[in-house]
């Protein structure tokens, strides 16, 4: 699209970005210019900064065209990079430090850097043969020679490249695009002016830098006076927790696709009245401007990266949506055909009508169909997937979401729209899970186990069928018998792990989905006329029976009965733990209640498509491990660890009975009120996470205990954001939580290798932090080389690692706020014993942490033949010492 006729106005693109940024600087040198978790640097601060990298830069050769791989976390010192390359007259090239590997080495070696900068976080990055700049130690020791002339622009003109980007074009594979100064000039003053930007303006960086979005977002707020935010990516990942960042931060200007405001208003996410919300890369429609209606005001931008950002835009009302007229100071000097359909209104604004190719868009990507490139390996997932059905049905053709991951080319998925039948998915009936011909007959429409899975049963444990989780409710009128029963069905056949059946099978344990039809077993009870106390007994004594009336191998692996009182009925659900876990419990509470109001009324389904099952995701780890050699750098990784500094739980009895759970306590102790607002917020204000504090208390507090240097904690995970997967696990029901062993060298800052810290000494938060990070990037492949691998040489060697004996599992709020809704209610009672008393406790400690209703609660499980309860006693104070002081020093307090 080109630059539309007429006067500039004041818009003039041959000024370049970094002068812009100069001059605001002259004008508000002590203003905030960039905030970070870990602090905030002026415009003087930040423009010392970009000095000082351009003058190492351009003693390493940096110049007028040139390019810079900027591989930097998100911190003040991206920004300050951007600002050294684009003063030299260079071009950055923006490396996402959180995208794949071998993208980061294809980019790199097509873009060619005469320099790499990285930071300590992301060394391990792609350099290839290219020089690297470590920018840490840059703005450390920067020389004392008089830097470049800030913001002075003799060595760009207009017309010299300021960025490279790179698109998927209409293949897939990634394109170079070269963006100049006087693109991206323009399009900031034109952004300046029409969005009404002031000084006390602040801008939230959400964007991966690696797209065009990212200039607008960390450039535009620097030509204008405000202030830039920048966040972790972890925080980014929680809506509710990114919602709270608006709100701390006092955001003003907001942006992001339509699905990204979609999850967050999902939430009950109101935005401010002081946020503009600036929407784009997707199809903007009237539901996501009606919840975004309490801003001030909601802006709908149109372009393609060739056009530097965006080429029109449009303040949007619910009624009123167009992608509004185009924008001066937009690059237009090649035609640009974009294959979007568009019809222009009397009043020259645009309305969007869809595509007129074959195109589908994935992230932002348009790809053609019929080309061979992977769906995922351009950045498609799960949302991506179910946005593409959806506009497949929108067009009148057929797509069931989980064709991408069986059939992941472009060609291959156009195949499939061709042949596959139209209709909803069957309701009953077993769950197909396809042969594959290099597997034995024998194993056909079987799925292997999971490493959780794999665990259980490695426990040697008798009465495996009794290891249950209770879900009870409260019903607030009498249910209507069929329909239950009938929704319990829908429940399974939406969820195939309900229907499982473990069998044994050409030497092997697989799981064989069952009927939908009868997996899920409903009894009827009638307690009417019984008084409370007899009808309590009469419910805790069928609890009790039903717990033992789970099979693994002939099914059911769960049951349902519902009991009629004149006090109120109730409902219980009964599931095998090999089949579910917390995430599954709050995922059928909530299908549950959405099904049976549907049924009930004989409405239809509103669910939405079935999510990835968890027999479909042991299929996709077991290749994966299938896939992997002996020697792997993961595997390296695991075996490099600090095992050598791990040392025994002290215990007083080593016999397999003291972990009996006749023998068990549970000792509580809470945080107070201010300490855990803290610990809990600690994100907030500093580059640690919650969980990092948590995990770092409780590891040093155990490697003291211990007389160590190093501990070794079991730290339990929900595992649904699995990278080893490109599917959407957060609605899968099964058994997907991770245990995986944490193995941290906890010694003082000073501490000669291996030695234990003296007692009182505060381990190095930052050291520590460094390293749960490296174990969080390497946690996911631990159960595929532990369990599944098929080399006994592989889970041979990590089996004969020292076993953790201590368990952590920390509880968010979001496990505790369980979504269900009428005509049920989570209740507590008598739902039996969960597992058999001989079944014994696998860990001489563990530690489960719960935050919930502004609390932070520790529960310290132990055995009395074990460990004597003062000893407990006494770690548990120290890791609370530890956890207070950690917080104070990760947040200045």
């Amino acid at each position: 699209m080109s630059t539309p006729a007429g006067p500039w106005g004041d818009l003039d693109p041959t000024v370049p970005v970094h002068a812009l940024v100069a001059r605001q600087a002259a004008t508000t040198p002590r203003a905030v210019a960039v905030a970070d978790a870990t602090g905030r640097w002026t415009y003087a601060e930040l423009l010392a900064a970009a000095d000082a990298l351009a003058t190492r830069l351009a003693r390493a050769g940096v110049g007028p065209g040139h390019r810079v791989g900027v591989h930097l976390p998100r911190r003040r010192a991206l920004v300050a990079a951007l600002l050294a390359t684009l003063q030299l007259g260079a071009a950055y090239v923006p490396l996402d430090p959180t995208h794949p590997a071998e993208r980061l080495a294809l980019l790199t070696c097509d873009a060619a850097p005469t320099v790499l900068v990285h930071a300590a976080e992301t060394r391990a990055g792609p350099a290839l043969n290219t020089p690297v700049l470590d920018v840490d130690e840059a703005l450390t020791t920067a020389p004392g020679s008089d830097p470049p002339a800030p913001g002075a622009p003799a060595a760009a003109t207009p017309d010299t490249p300021a960025y490279v980007l790179y698109t998927s074009g209409s293949t897939g594979r990634p394109k170079r695009v070269l963006l100049p100064h006087r693109g991206i000039s323009g399009i900031l003053q034109y952004a300046r002016a029409t969005f009404g930007l002031r000084p006390d303006d602040a801008v939230l960086a959400l964007a991966s830098p690696s797209v065009d979005f990212a200039a607008l977002e960390v450039l535009l707020p620097l030509v204008s006076g405000g202030t830039l935010h920048l966040l972790d990516r972890r925080p980014l990942q929680d809506p509710a927790e990114l919602g709270a960042e608006v709100a701390d931060r006092g955001i003003t200007f907001l942006m992001g696709t339509p699905s990204m405001f979609d999850t967050l208003t999902a939430t009950g996410w109101v935005p401010p009245r002081r946020l503009t919300v600036l929407c784009g890369g997707e199809t903007l429609r009237a539901a996501t401007v009606v919840a975004l209606a309490p801003a001030r005001a909601v802006r709908n931008l149109y372009g393609h990266t060739e056009t530097s950002v965006f080429s029109t835009c449009c303040r949007v009302t619910p009624d009123d949506i167009t992608l509004g007229t185009p924008v001066a100071g937009t690059t237009g000097r090649t035609l640009y055909r974009t294959g979007d359909l568009g019809l222009r209104r009397p009043d020259g604004r645009i309305d969007h009508r869809g595509r007129a190719d074959d195109q589908v868009e994935i992230r932002g990507h348009r790809i053609e169909l019929g080309v061979h490139e992977d769906f995922f390996t351009i950045g498609g997932d799960s949302l991506s997937a179910l946005r593409t059905a959806a506009r497949c049905r929108r067009a009148g053709l057929h797509l069931d979401p989980r064709t991408p991951y069986e059939a992941p080319t472009v060609a291959r998925l156009a195949a499939r729209l061709r042949t596959e039948p139209a209709g909803p998915p069957p309701t009953t009936g077993a769950p197909p899970v396809p042969a594959r011909p290099e597997e034995p007959a024998a194993l056909a429409g079987t799925a292997p186990l999971l490493p959780t899975q794999h665990r259980f049963f490695g426990r040697g444990f008798g009465e495996i069928g009794h290891d249950n989780e209770p879900l009870l409710f409260a019903v607030d009128h009498c249910l209507d018998r069929t329909a239950l029963a009938r929704c319990l069905t829908r429940l399974a056949d939406r969820h195939p792990a309900l229907t499982s059946r473990f069998v044994e099978l050409a030497g092997e344990c697989r799981v064989r989905p069952g009927d939908p039809a009868v997996a899920v077993p409903l009894e009827w009870h009638d307690h009417t006329g019984l008084d409370e106390a007899a009808a309590d007994r009469a419910f805790t004594d069928t609890a009790r029976r039903l717990h033992h009336r789970l099979d693994l191998r002939e099914g059911p692996v769960c049951r349902a009965a519902y009991f009629r009182r004149d006090g109120g009925d109730r409902l219980l659900l009964l599931l095998h733990h090999l089949v579910c876990d917390g995430v599954t419990l709050h995922t059928l509470a909530e299908e549950l209640s959405t099904l049976y109001r549907e049924t009930a009324a004989g409405l239809d389904d509103t669910l939405g498509p079935p999510p990835p099952s968890a027999l479909g995701y042991a299929r996709e780890l077991q290749d994966l491990a299938d896939a992997l050699p002996r020697e792997t750098p993961q595997l390296d990784a695991w075996l490099r660890l600090p095992w050598d500094g791990v040392r025994p739980f002290p215990t007083r009895a080593e016999d397999p009975g003291s972990l009996a759970r006749p023998h068990l306590r549970t000792l509580r102790t809470s945080l107070d009120p201010r300490t855990a607002r803290t610990v809990r917020t600690v994100a907030r204000s500093s580059p640690y996470t919650t969980e990092d504090l948590l995990i770092a208390a409780v590891a040093r507090g155990v490697a003291e205990f211990s007389g160590a240097s190093a501990a070794c904690l079991d730290v339990v995970r929900h595992g649904r954001l699995s990278p080893l997967t490109a599917s959407d696990l957060s609605r899968t029901v099964g058994s997907l939580s991770t245990i995986t062993p944490f193995v941290l060298d906890t010694a003082a800052e000073g501490t000669p290798p291996g030695a234990p810290s003296a007692a009182g000494a505060l381990p190095d938060l930052r050291a520590l932090s460094a390293q749960i990070g490296r174990l969080h990037a390497i946690e996911h492949v631990w159960g595929v080389l532990r369990h599944l691998h098929r080399d006994p040489a592989v889970t041979g060697r990590l089996a004969a690692l020292p076993k953790p004996e201590v368990y952590l599992d920390f509880r968010g709020t979001g496990l505790h706020d369980v979504p269900v809704g009428p005509p049920f209610s989570l209740v507590t009672g008598d739902t039996g014993v969960t597992r058999p008393p001989t079944h014994p406790q696998p860990y001489p400690l563990e530690i489960r942490i719960d935050v919930a209703d502004q609390r932070l609660d520790l529960h310290w499980k132990f055995s009395l033949r074990r460990n004597a309860e003062d000893d407990v006693r006494r770690l548990a104070r120290r890791c609370t010492e530890l956890l207070v002081r950690l917080a104070e020093s990760a947040t200045g307090a």
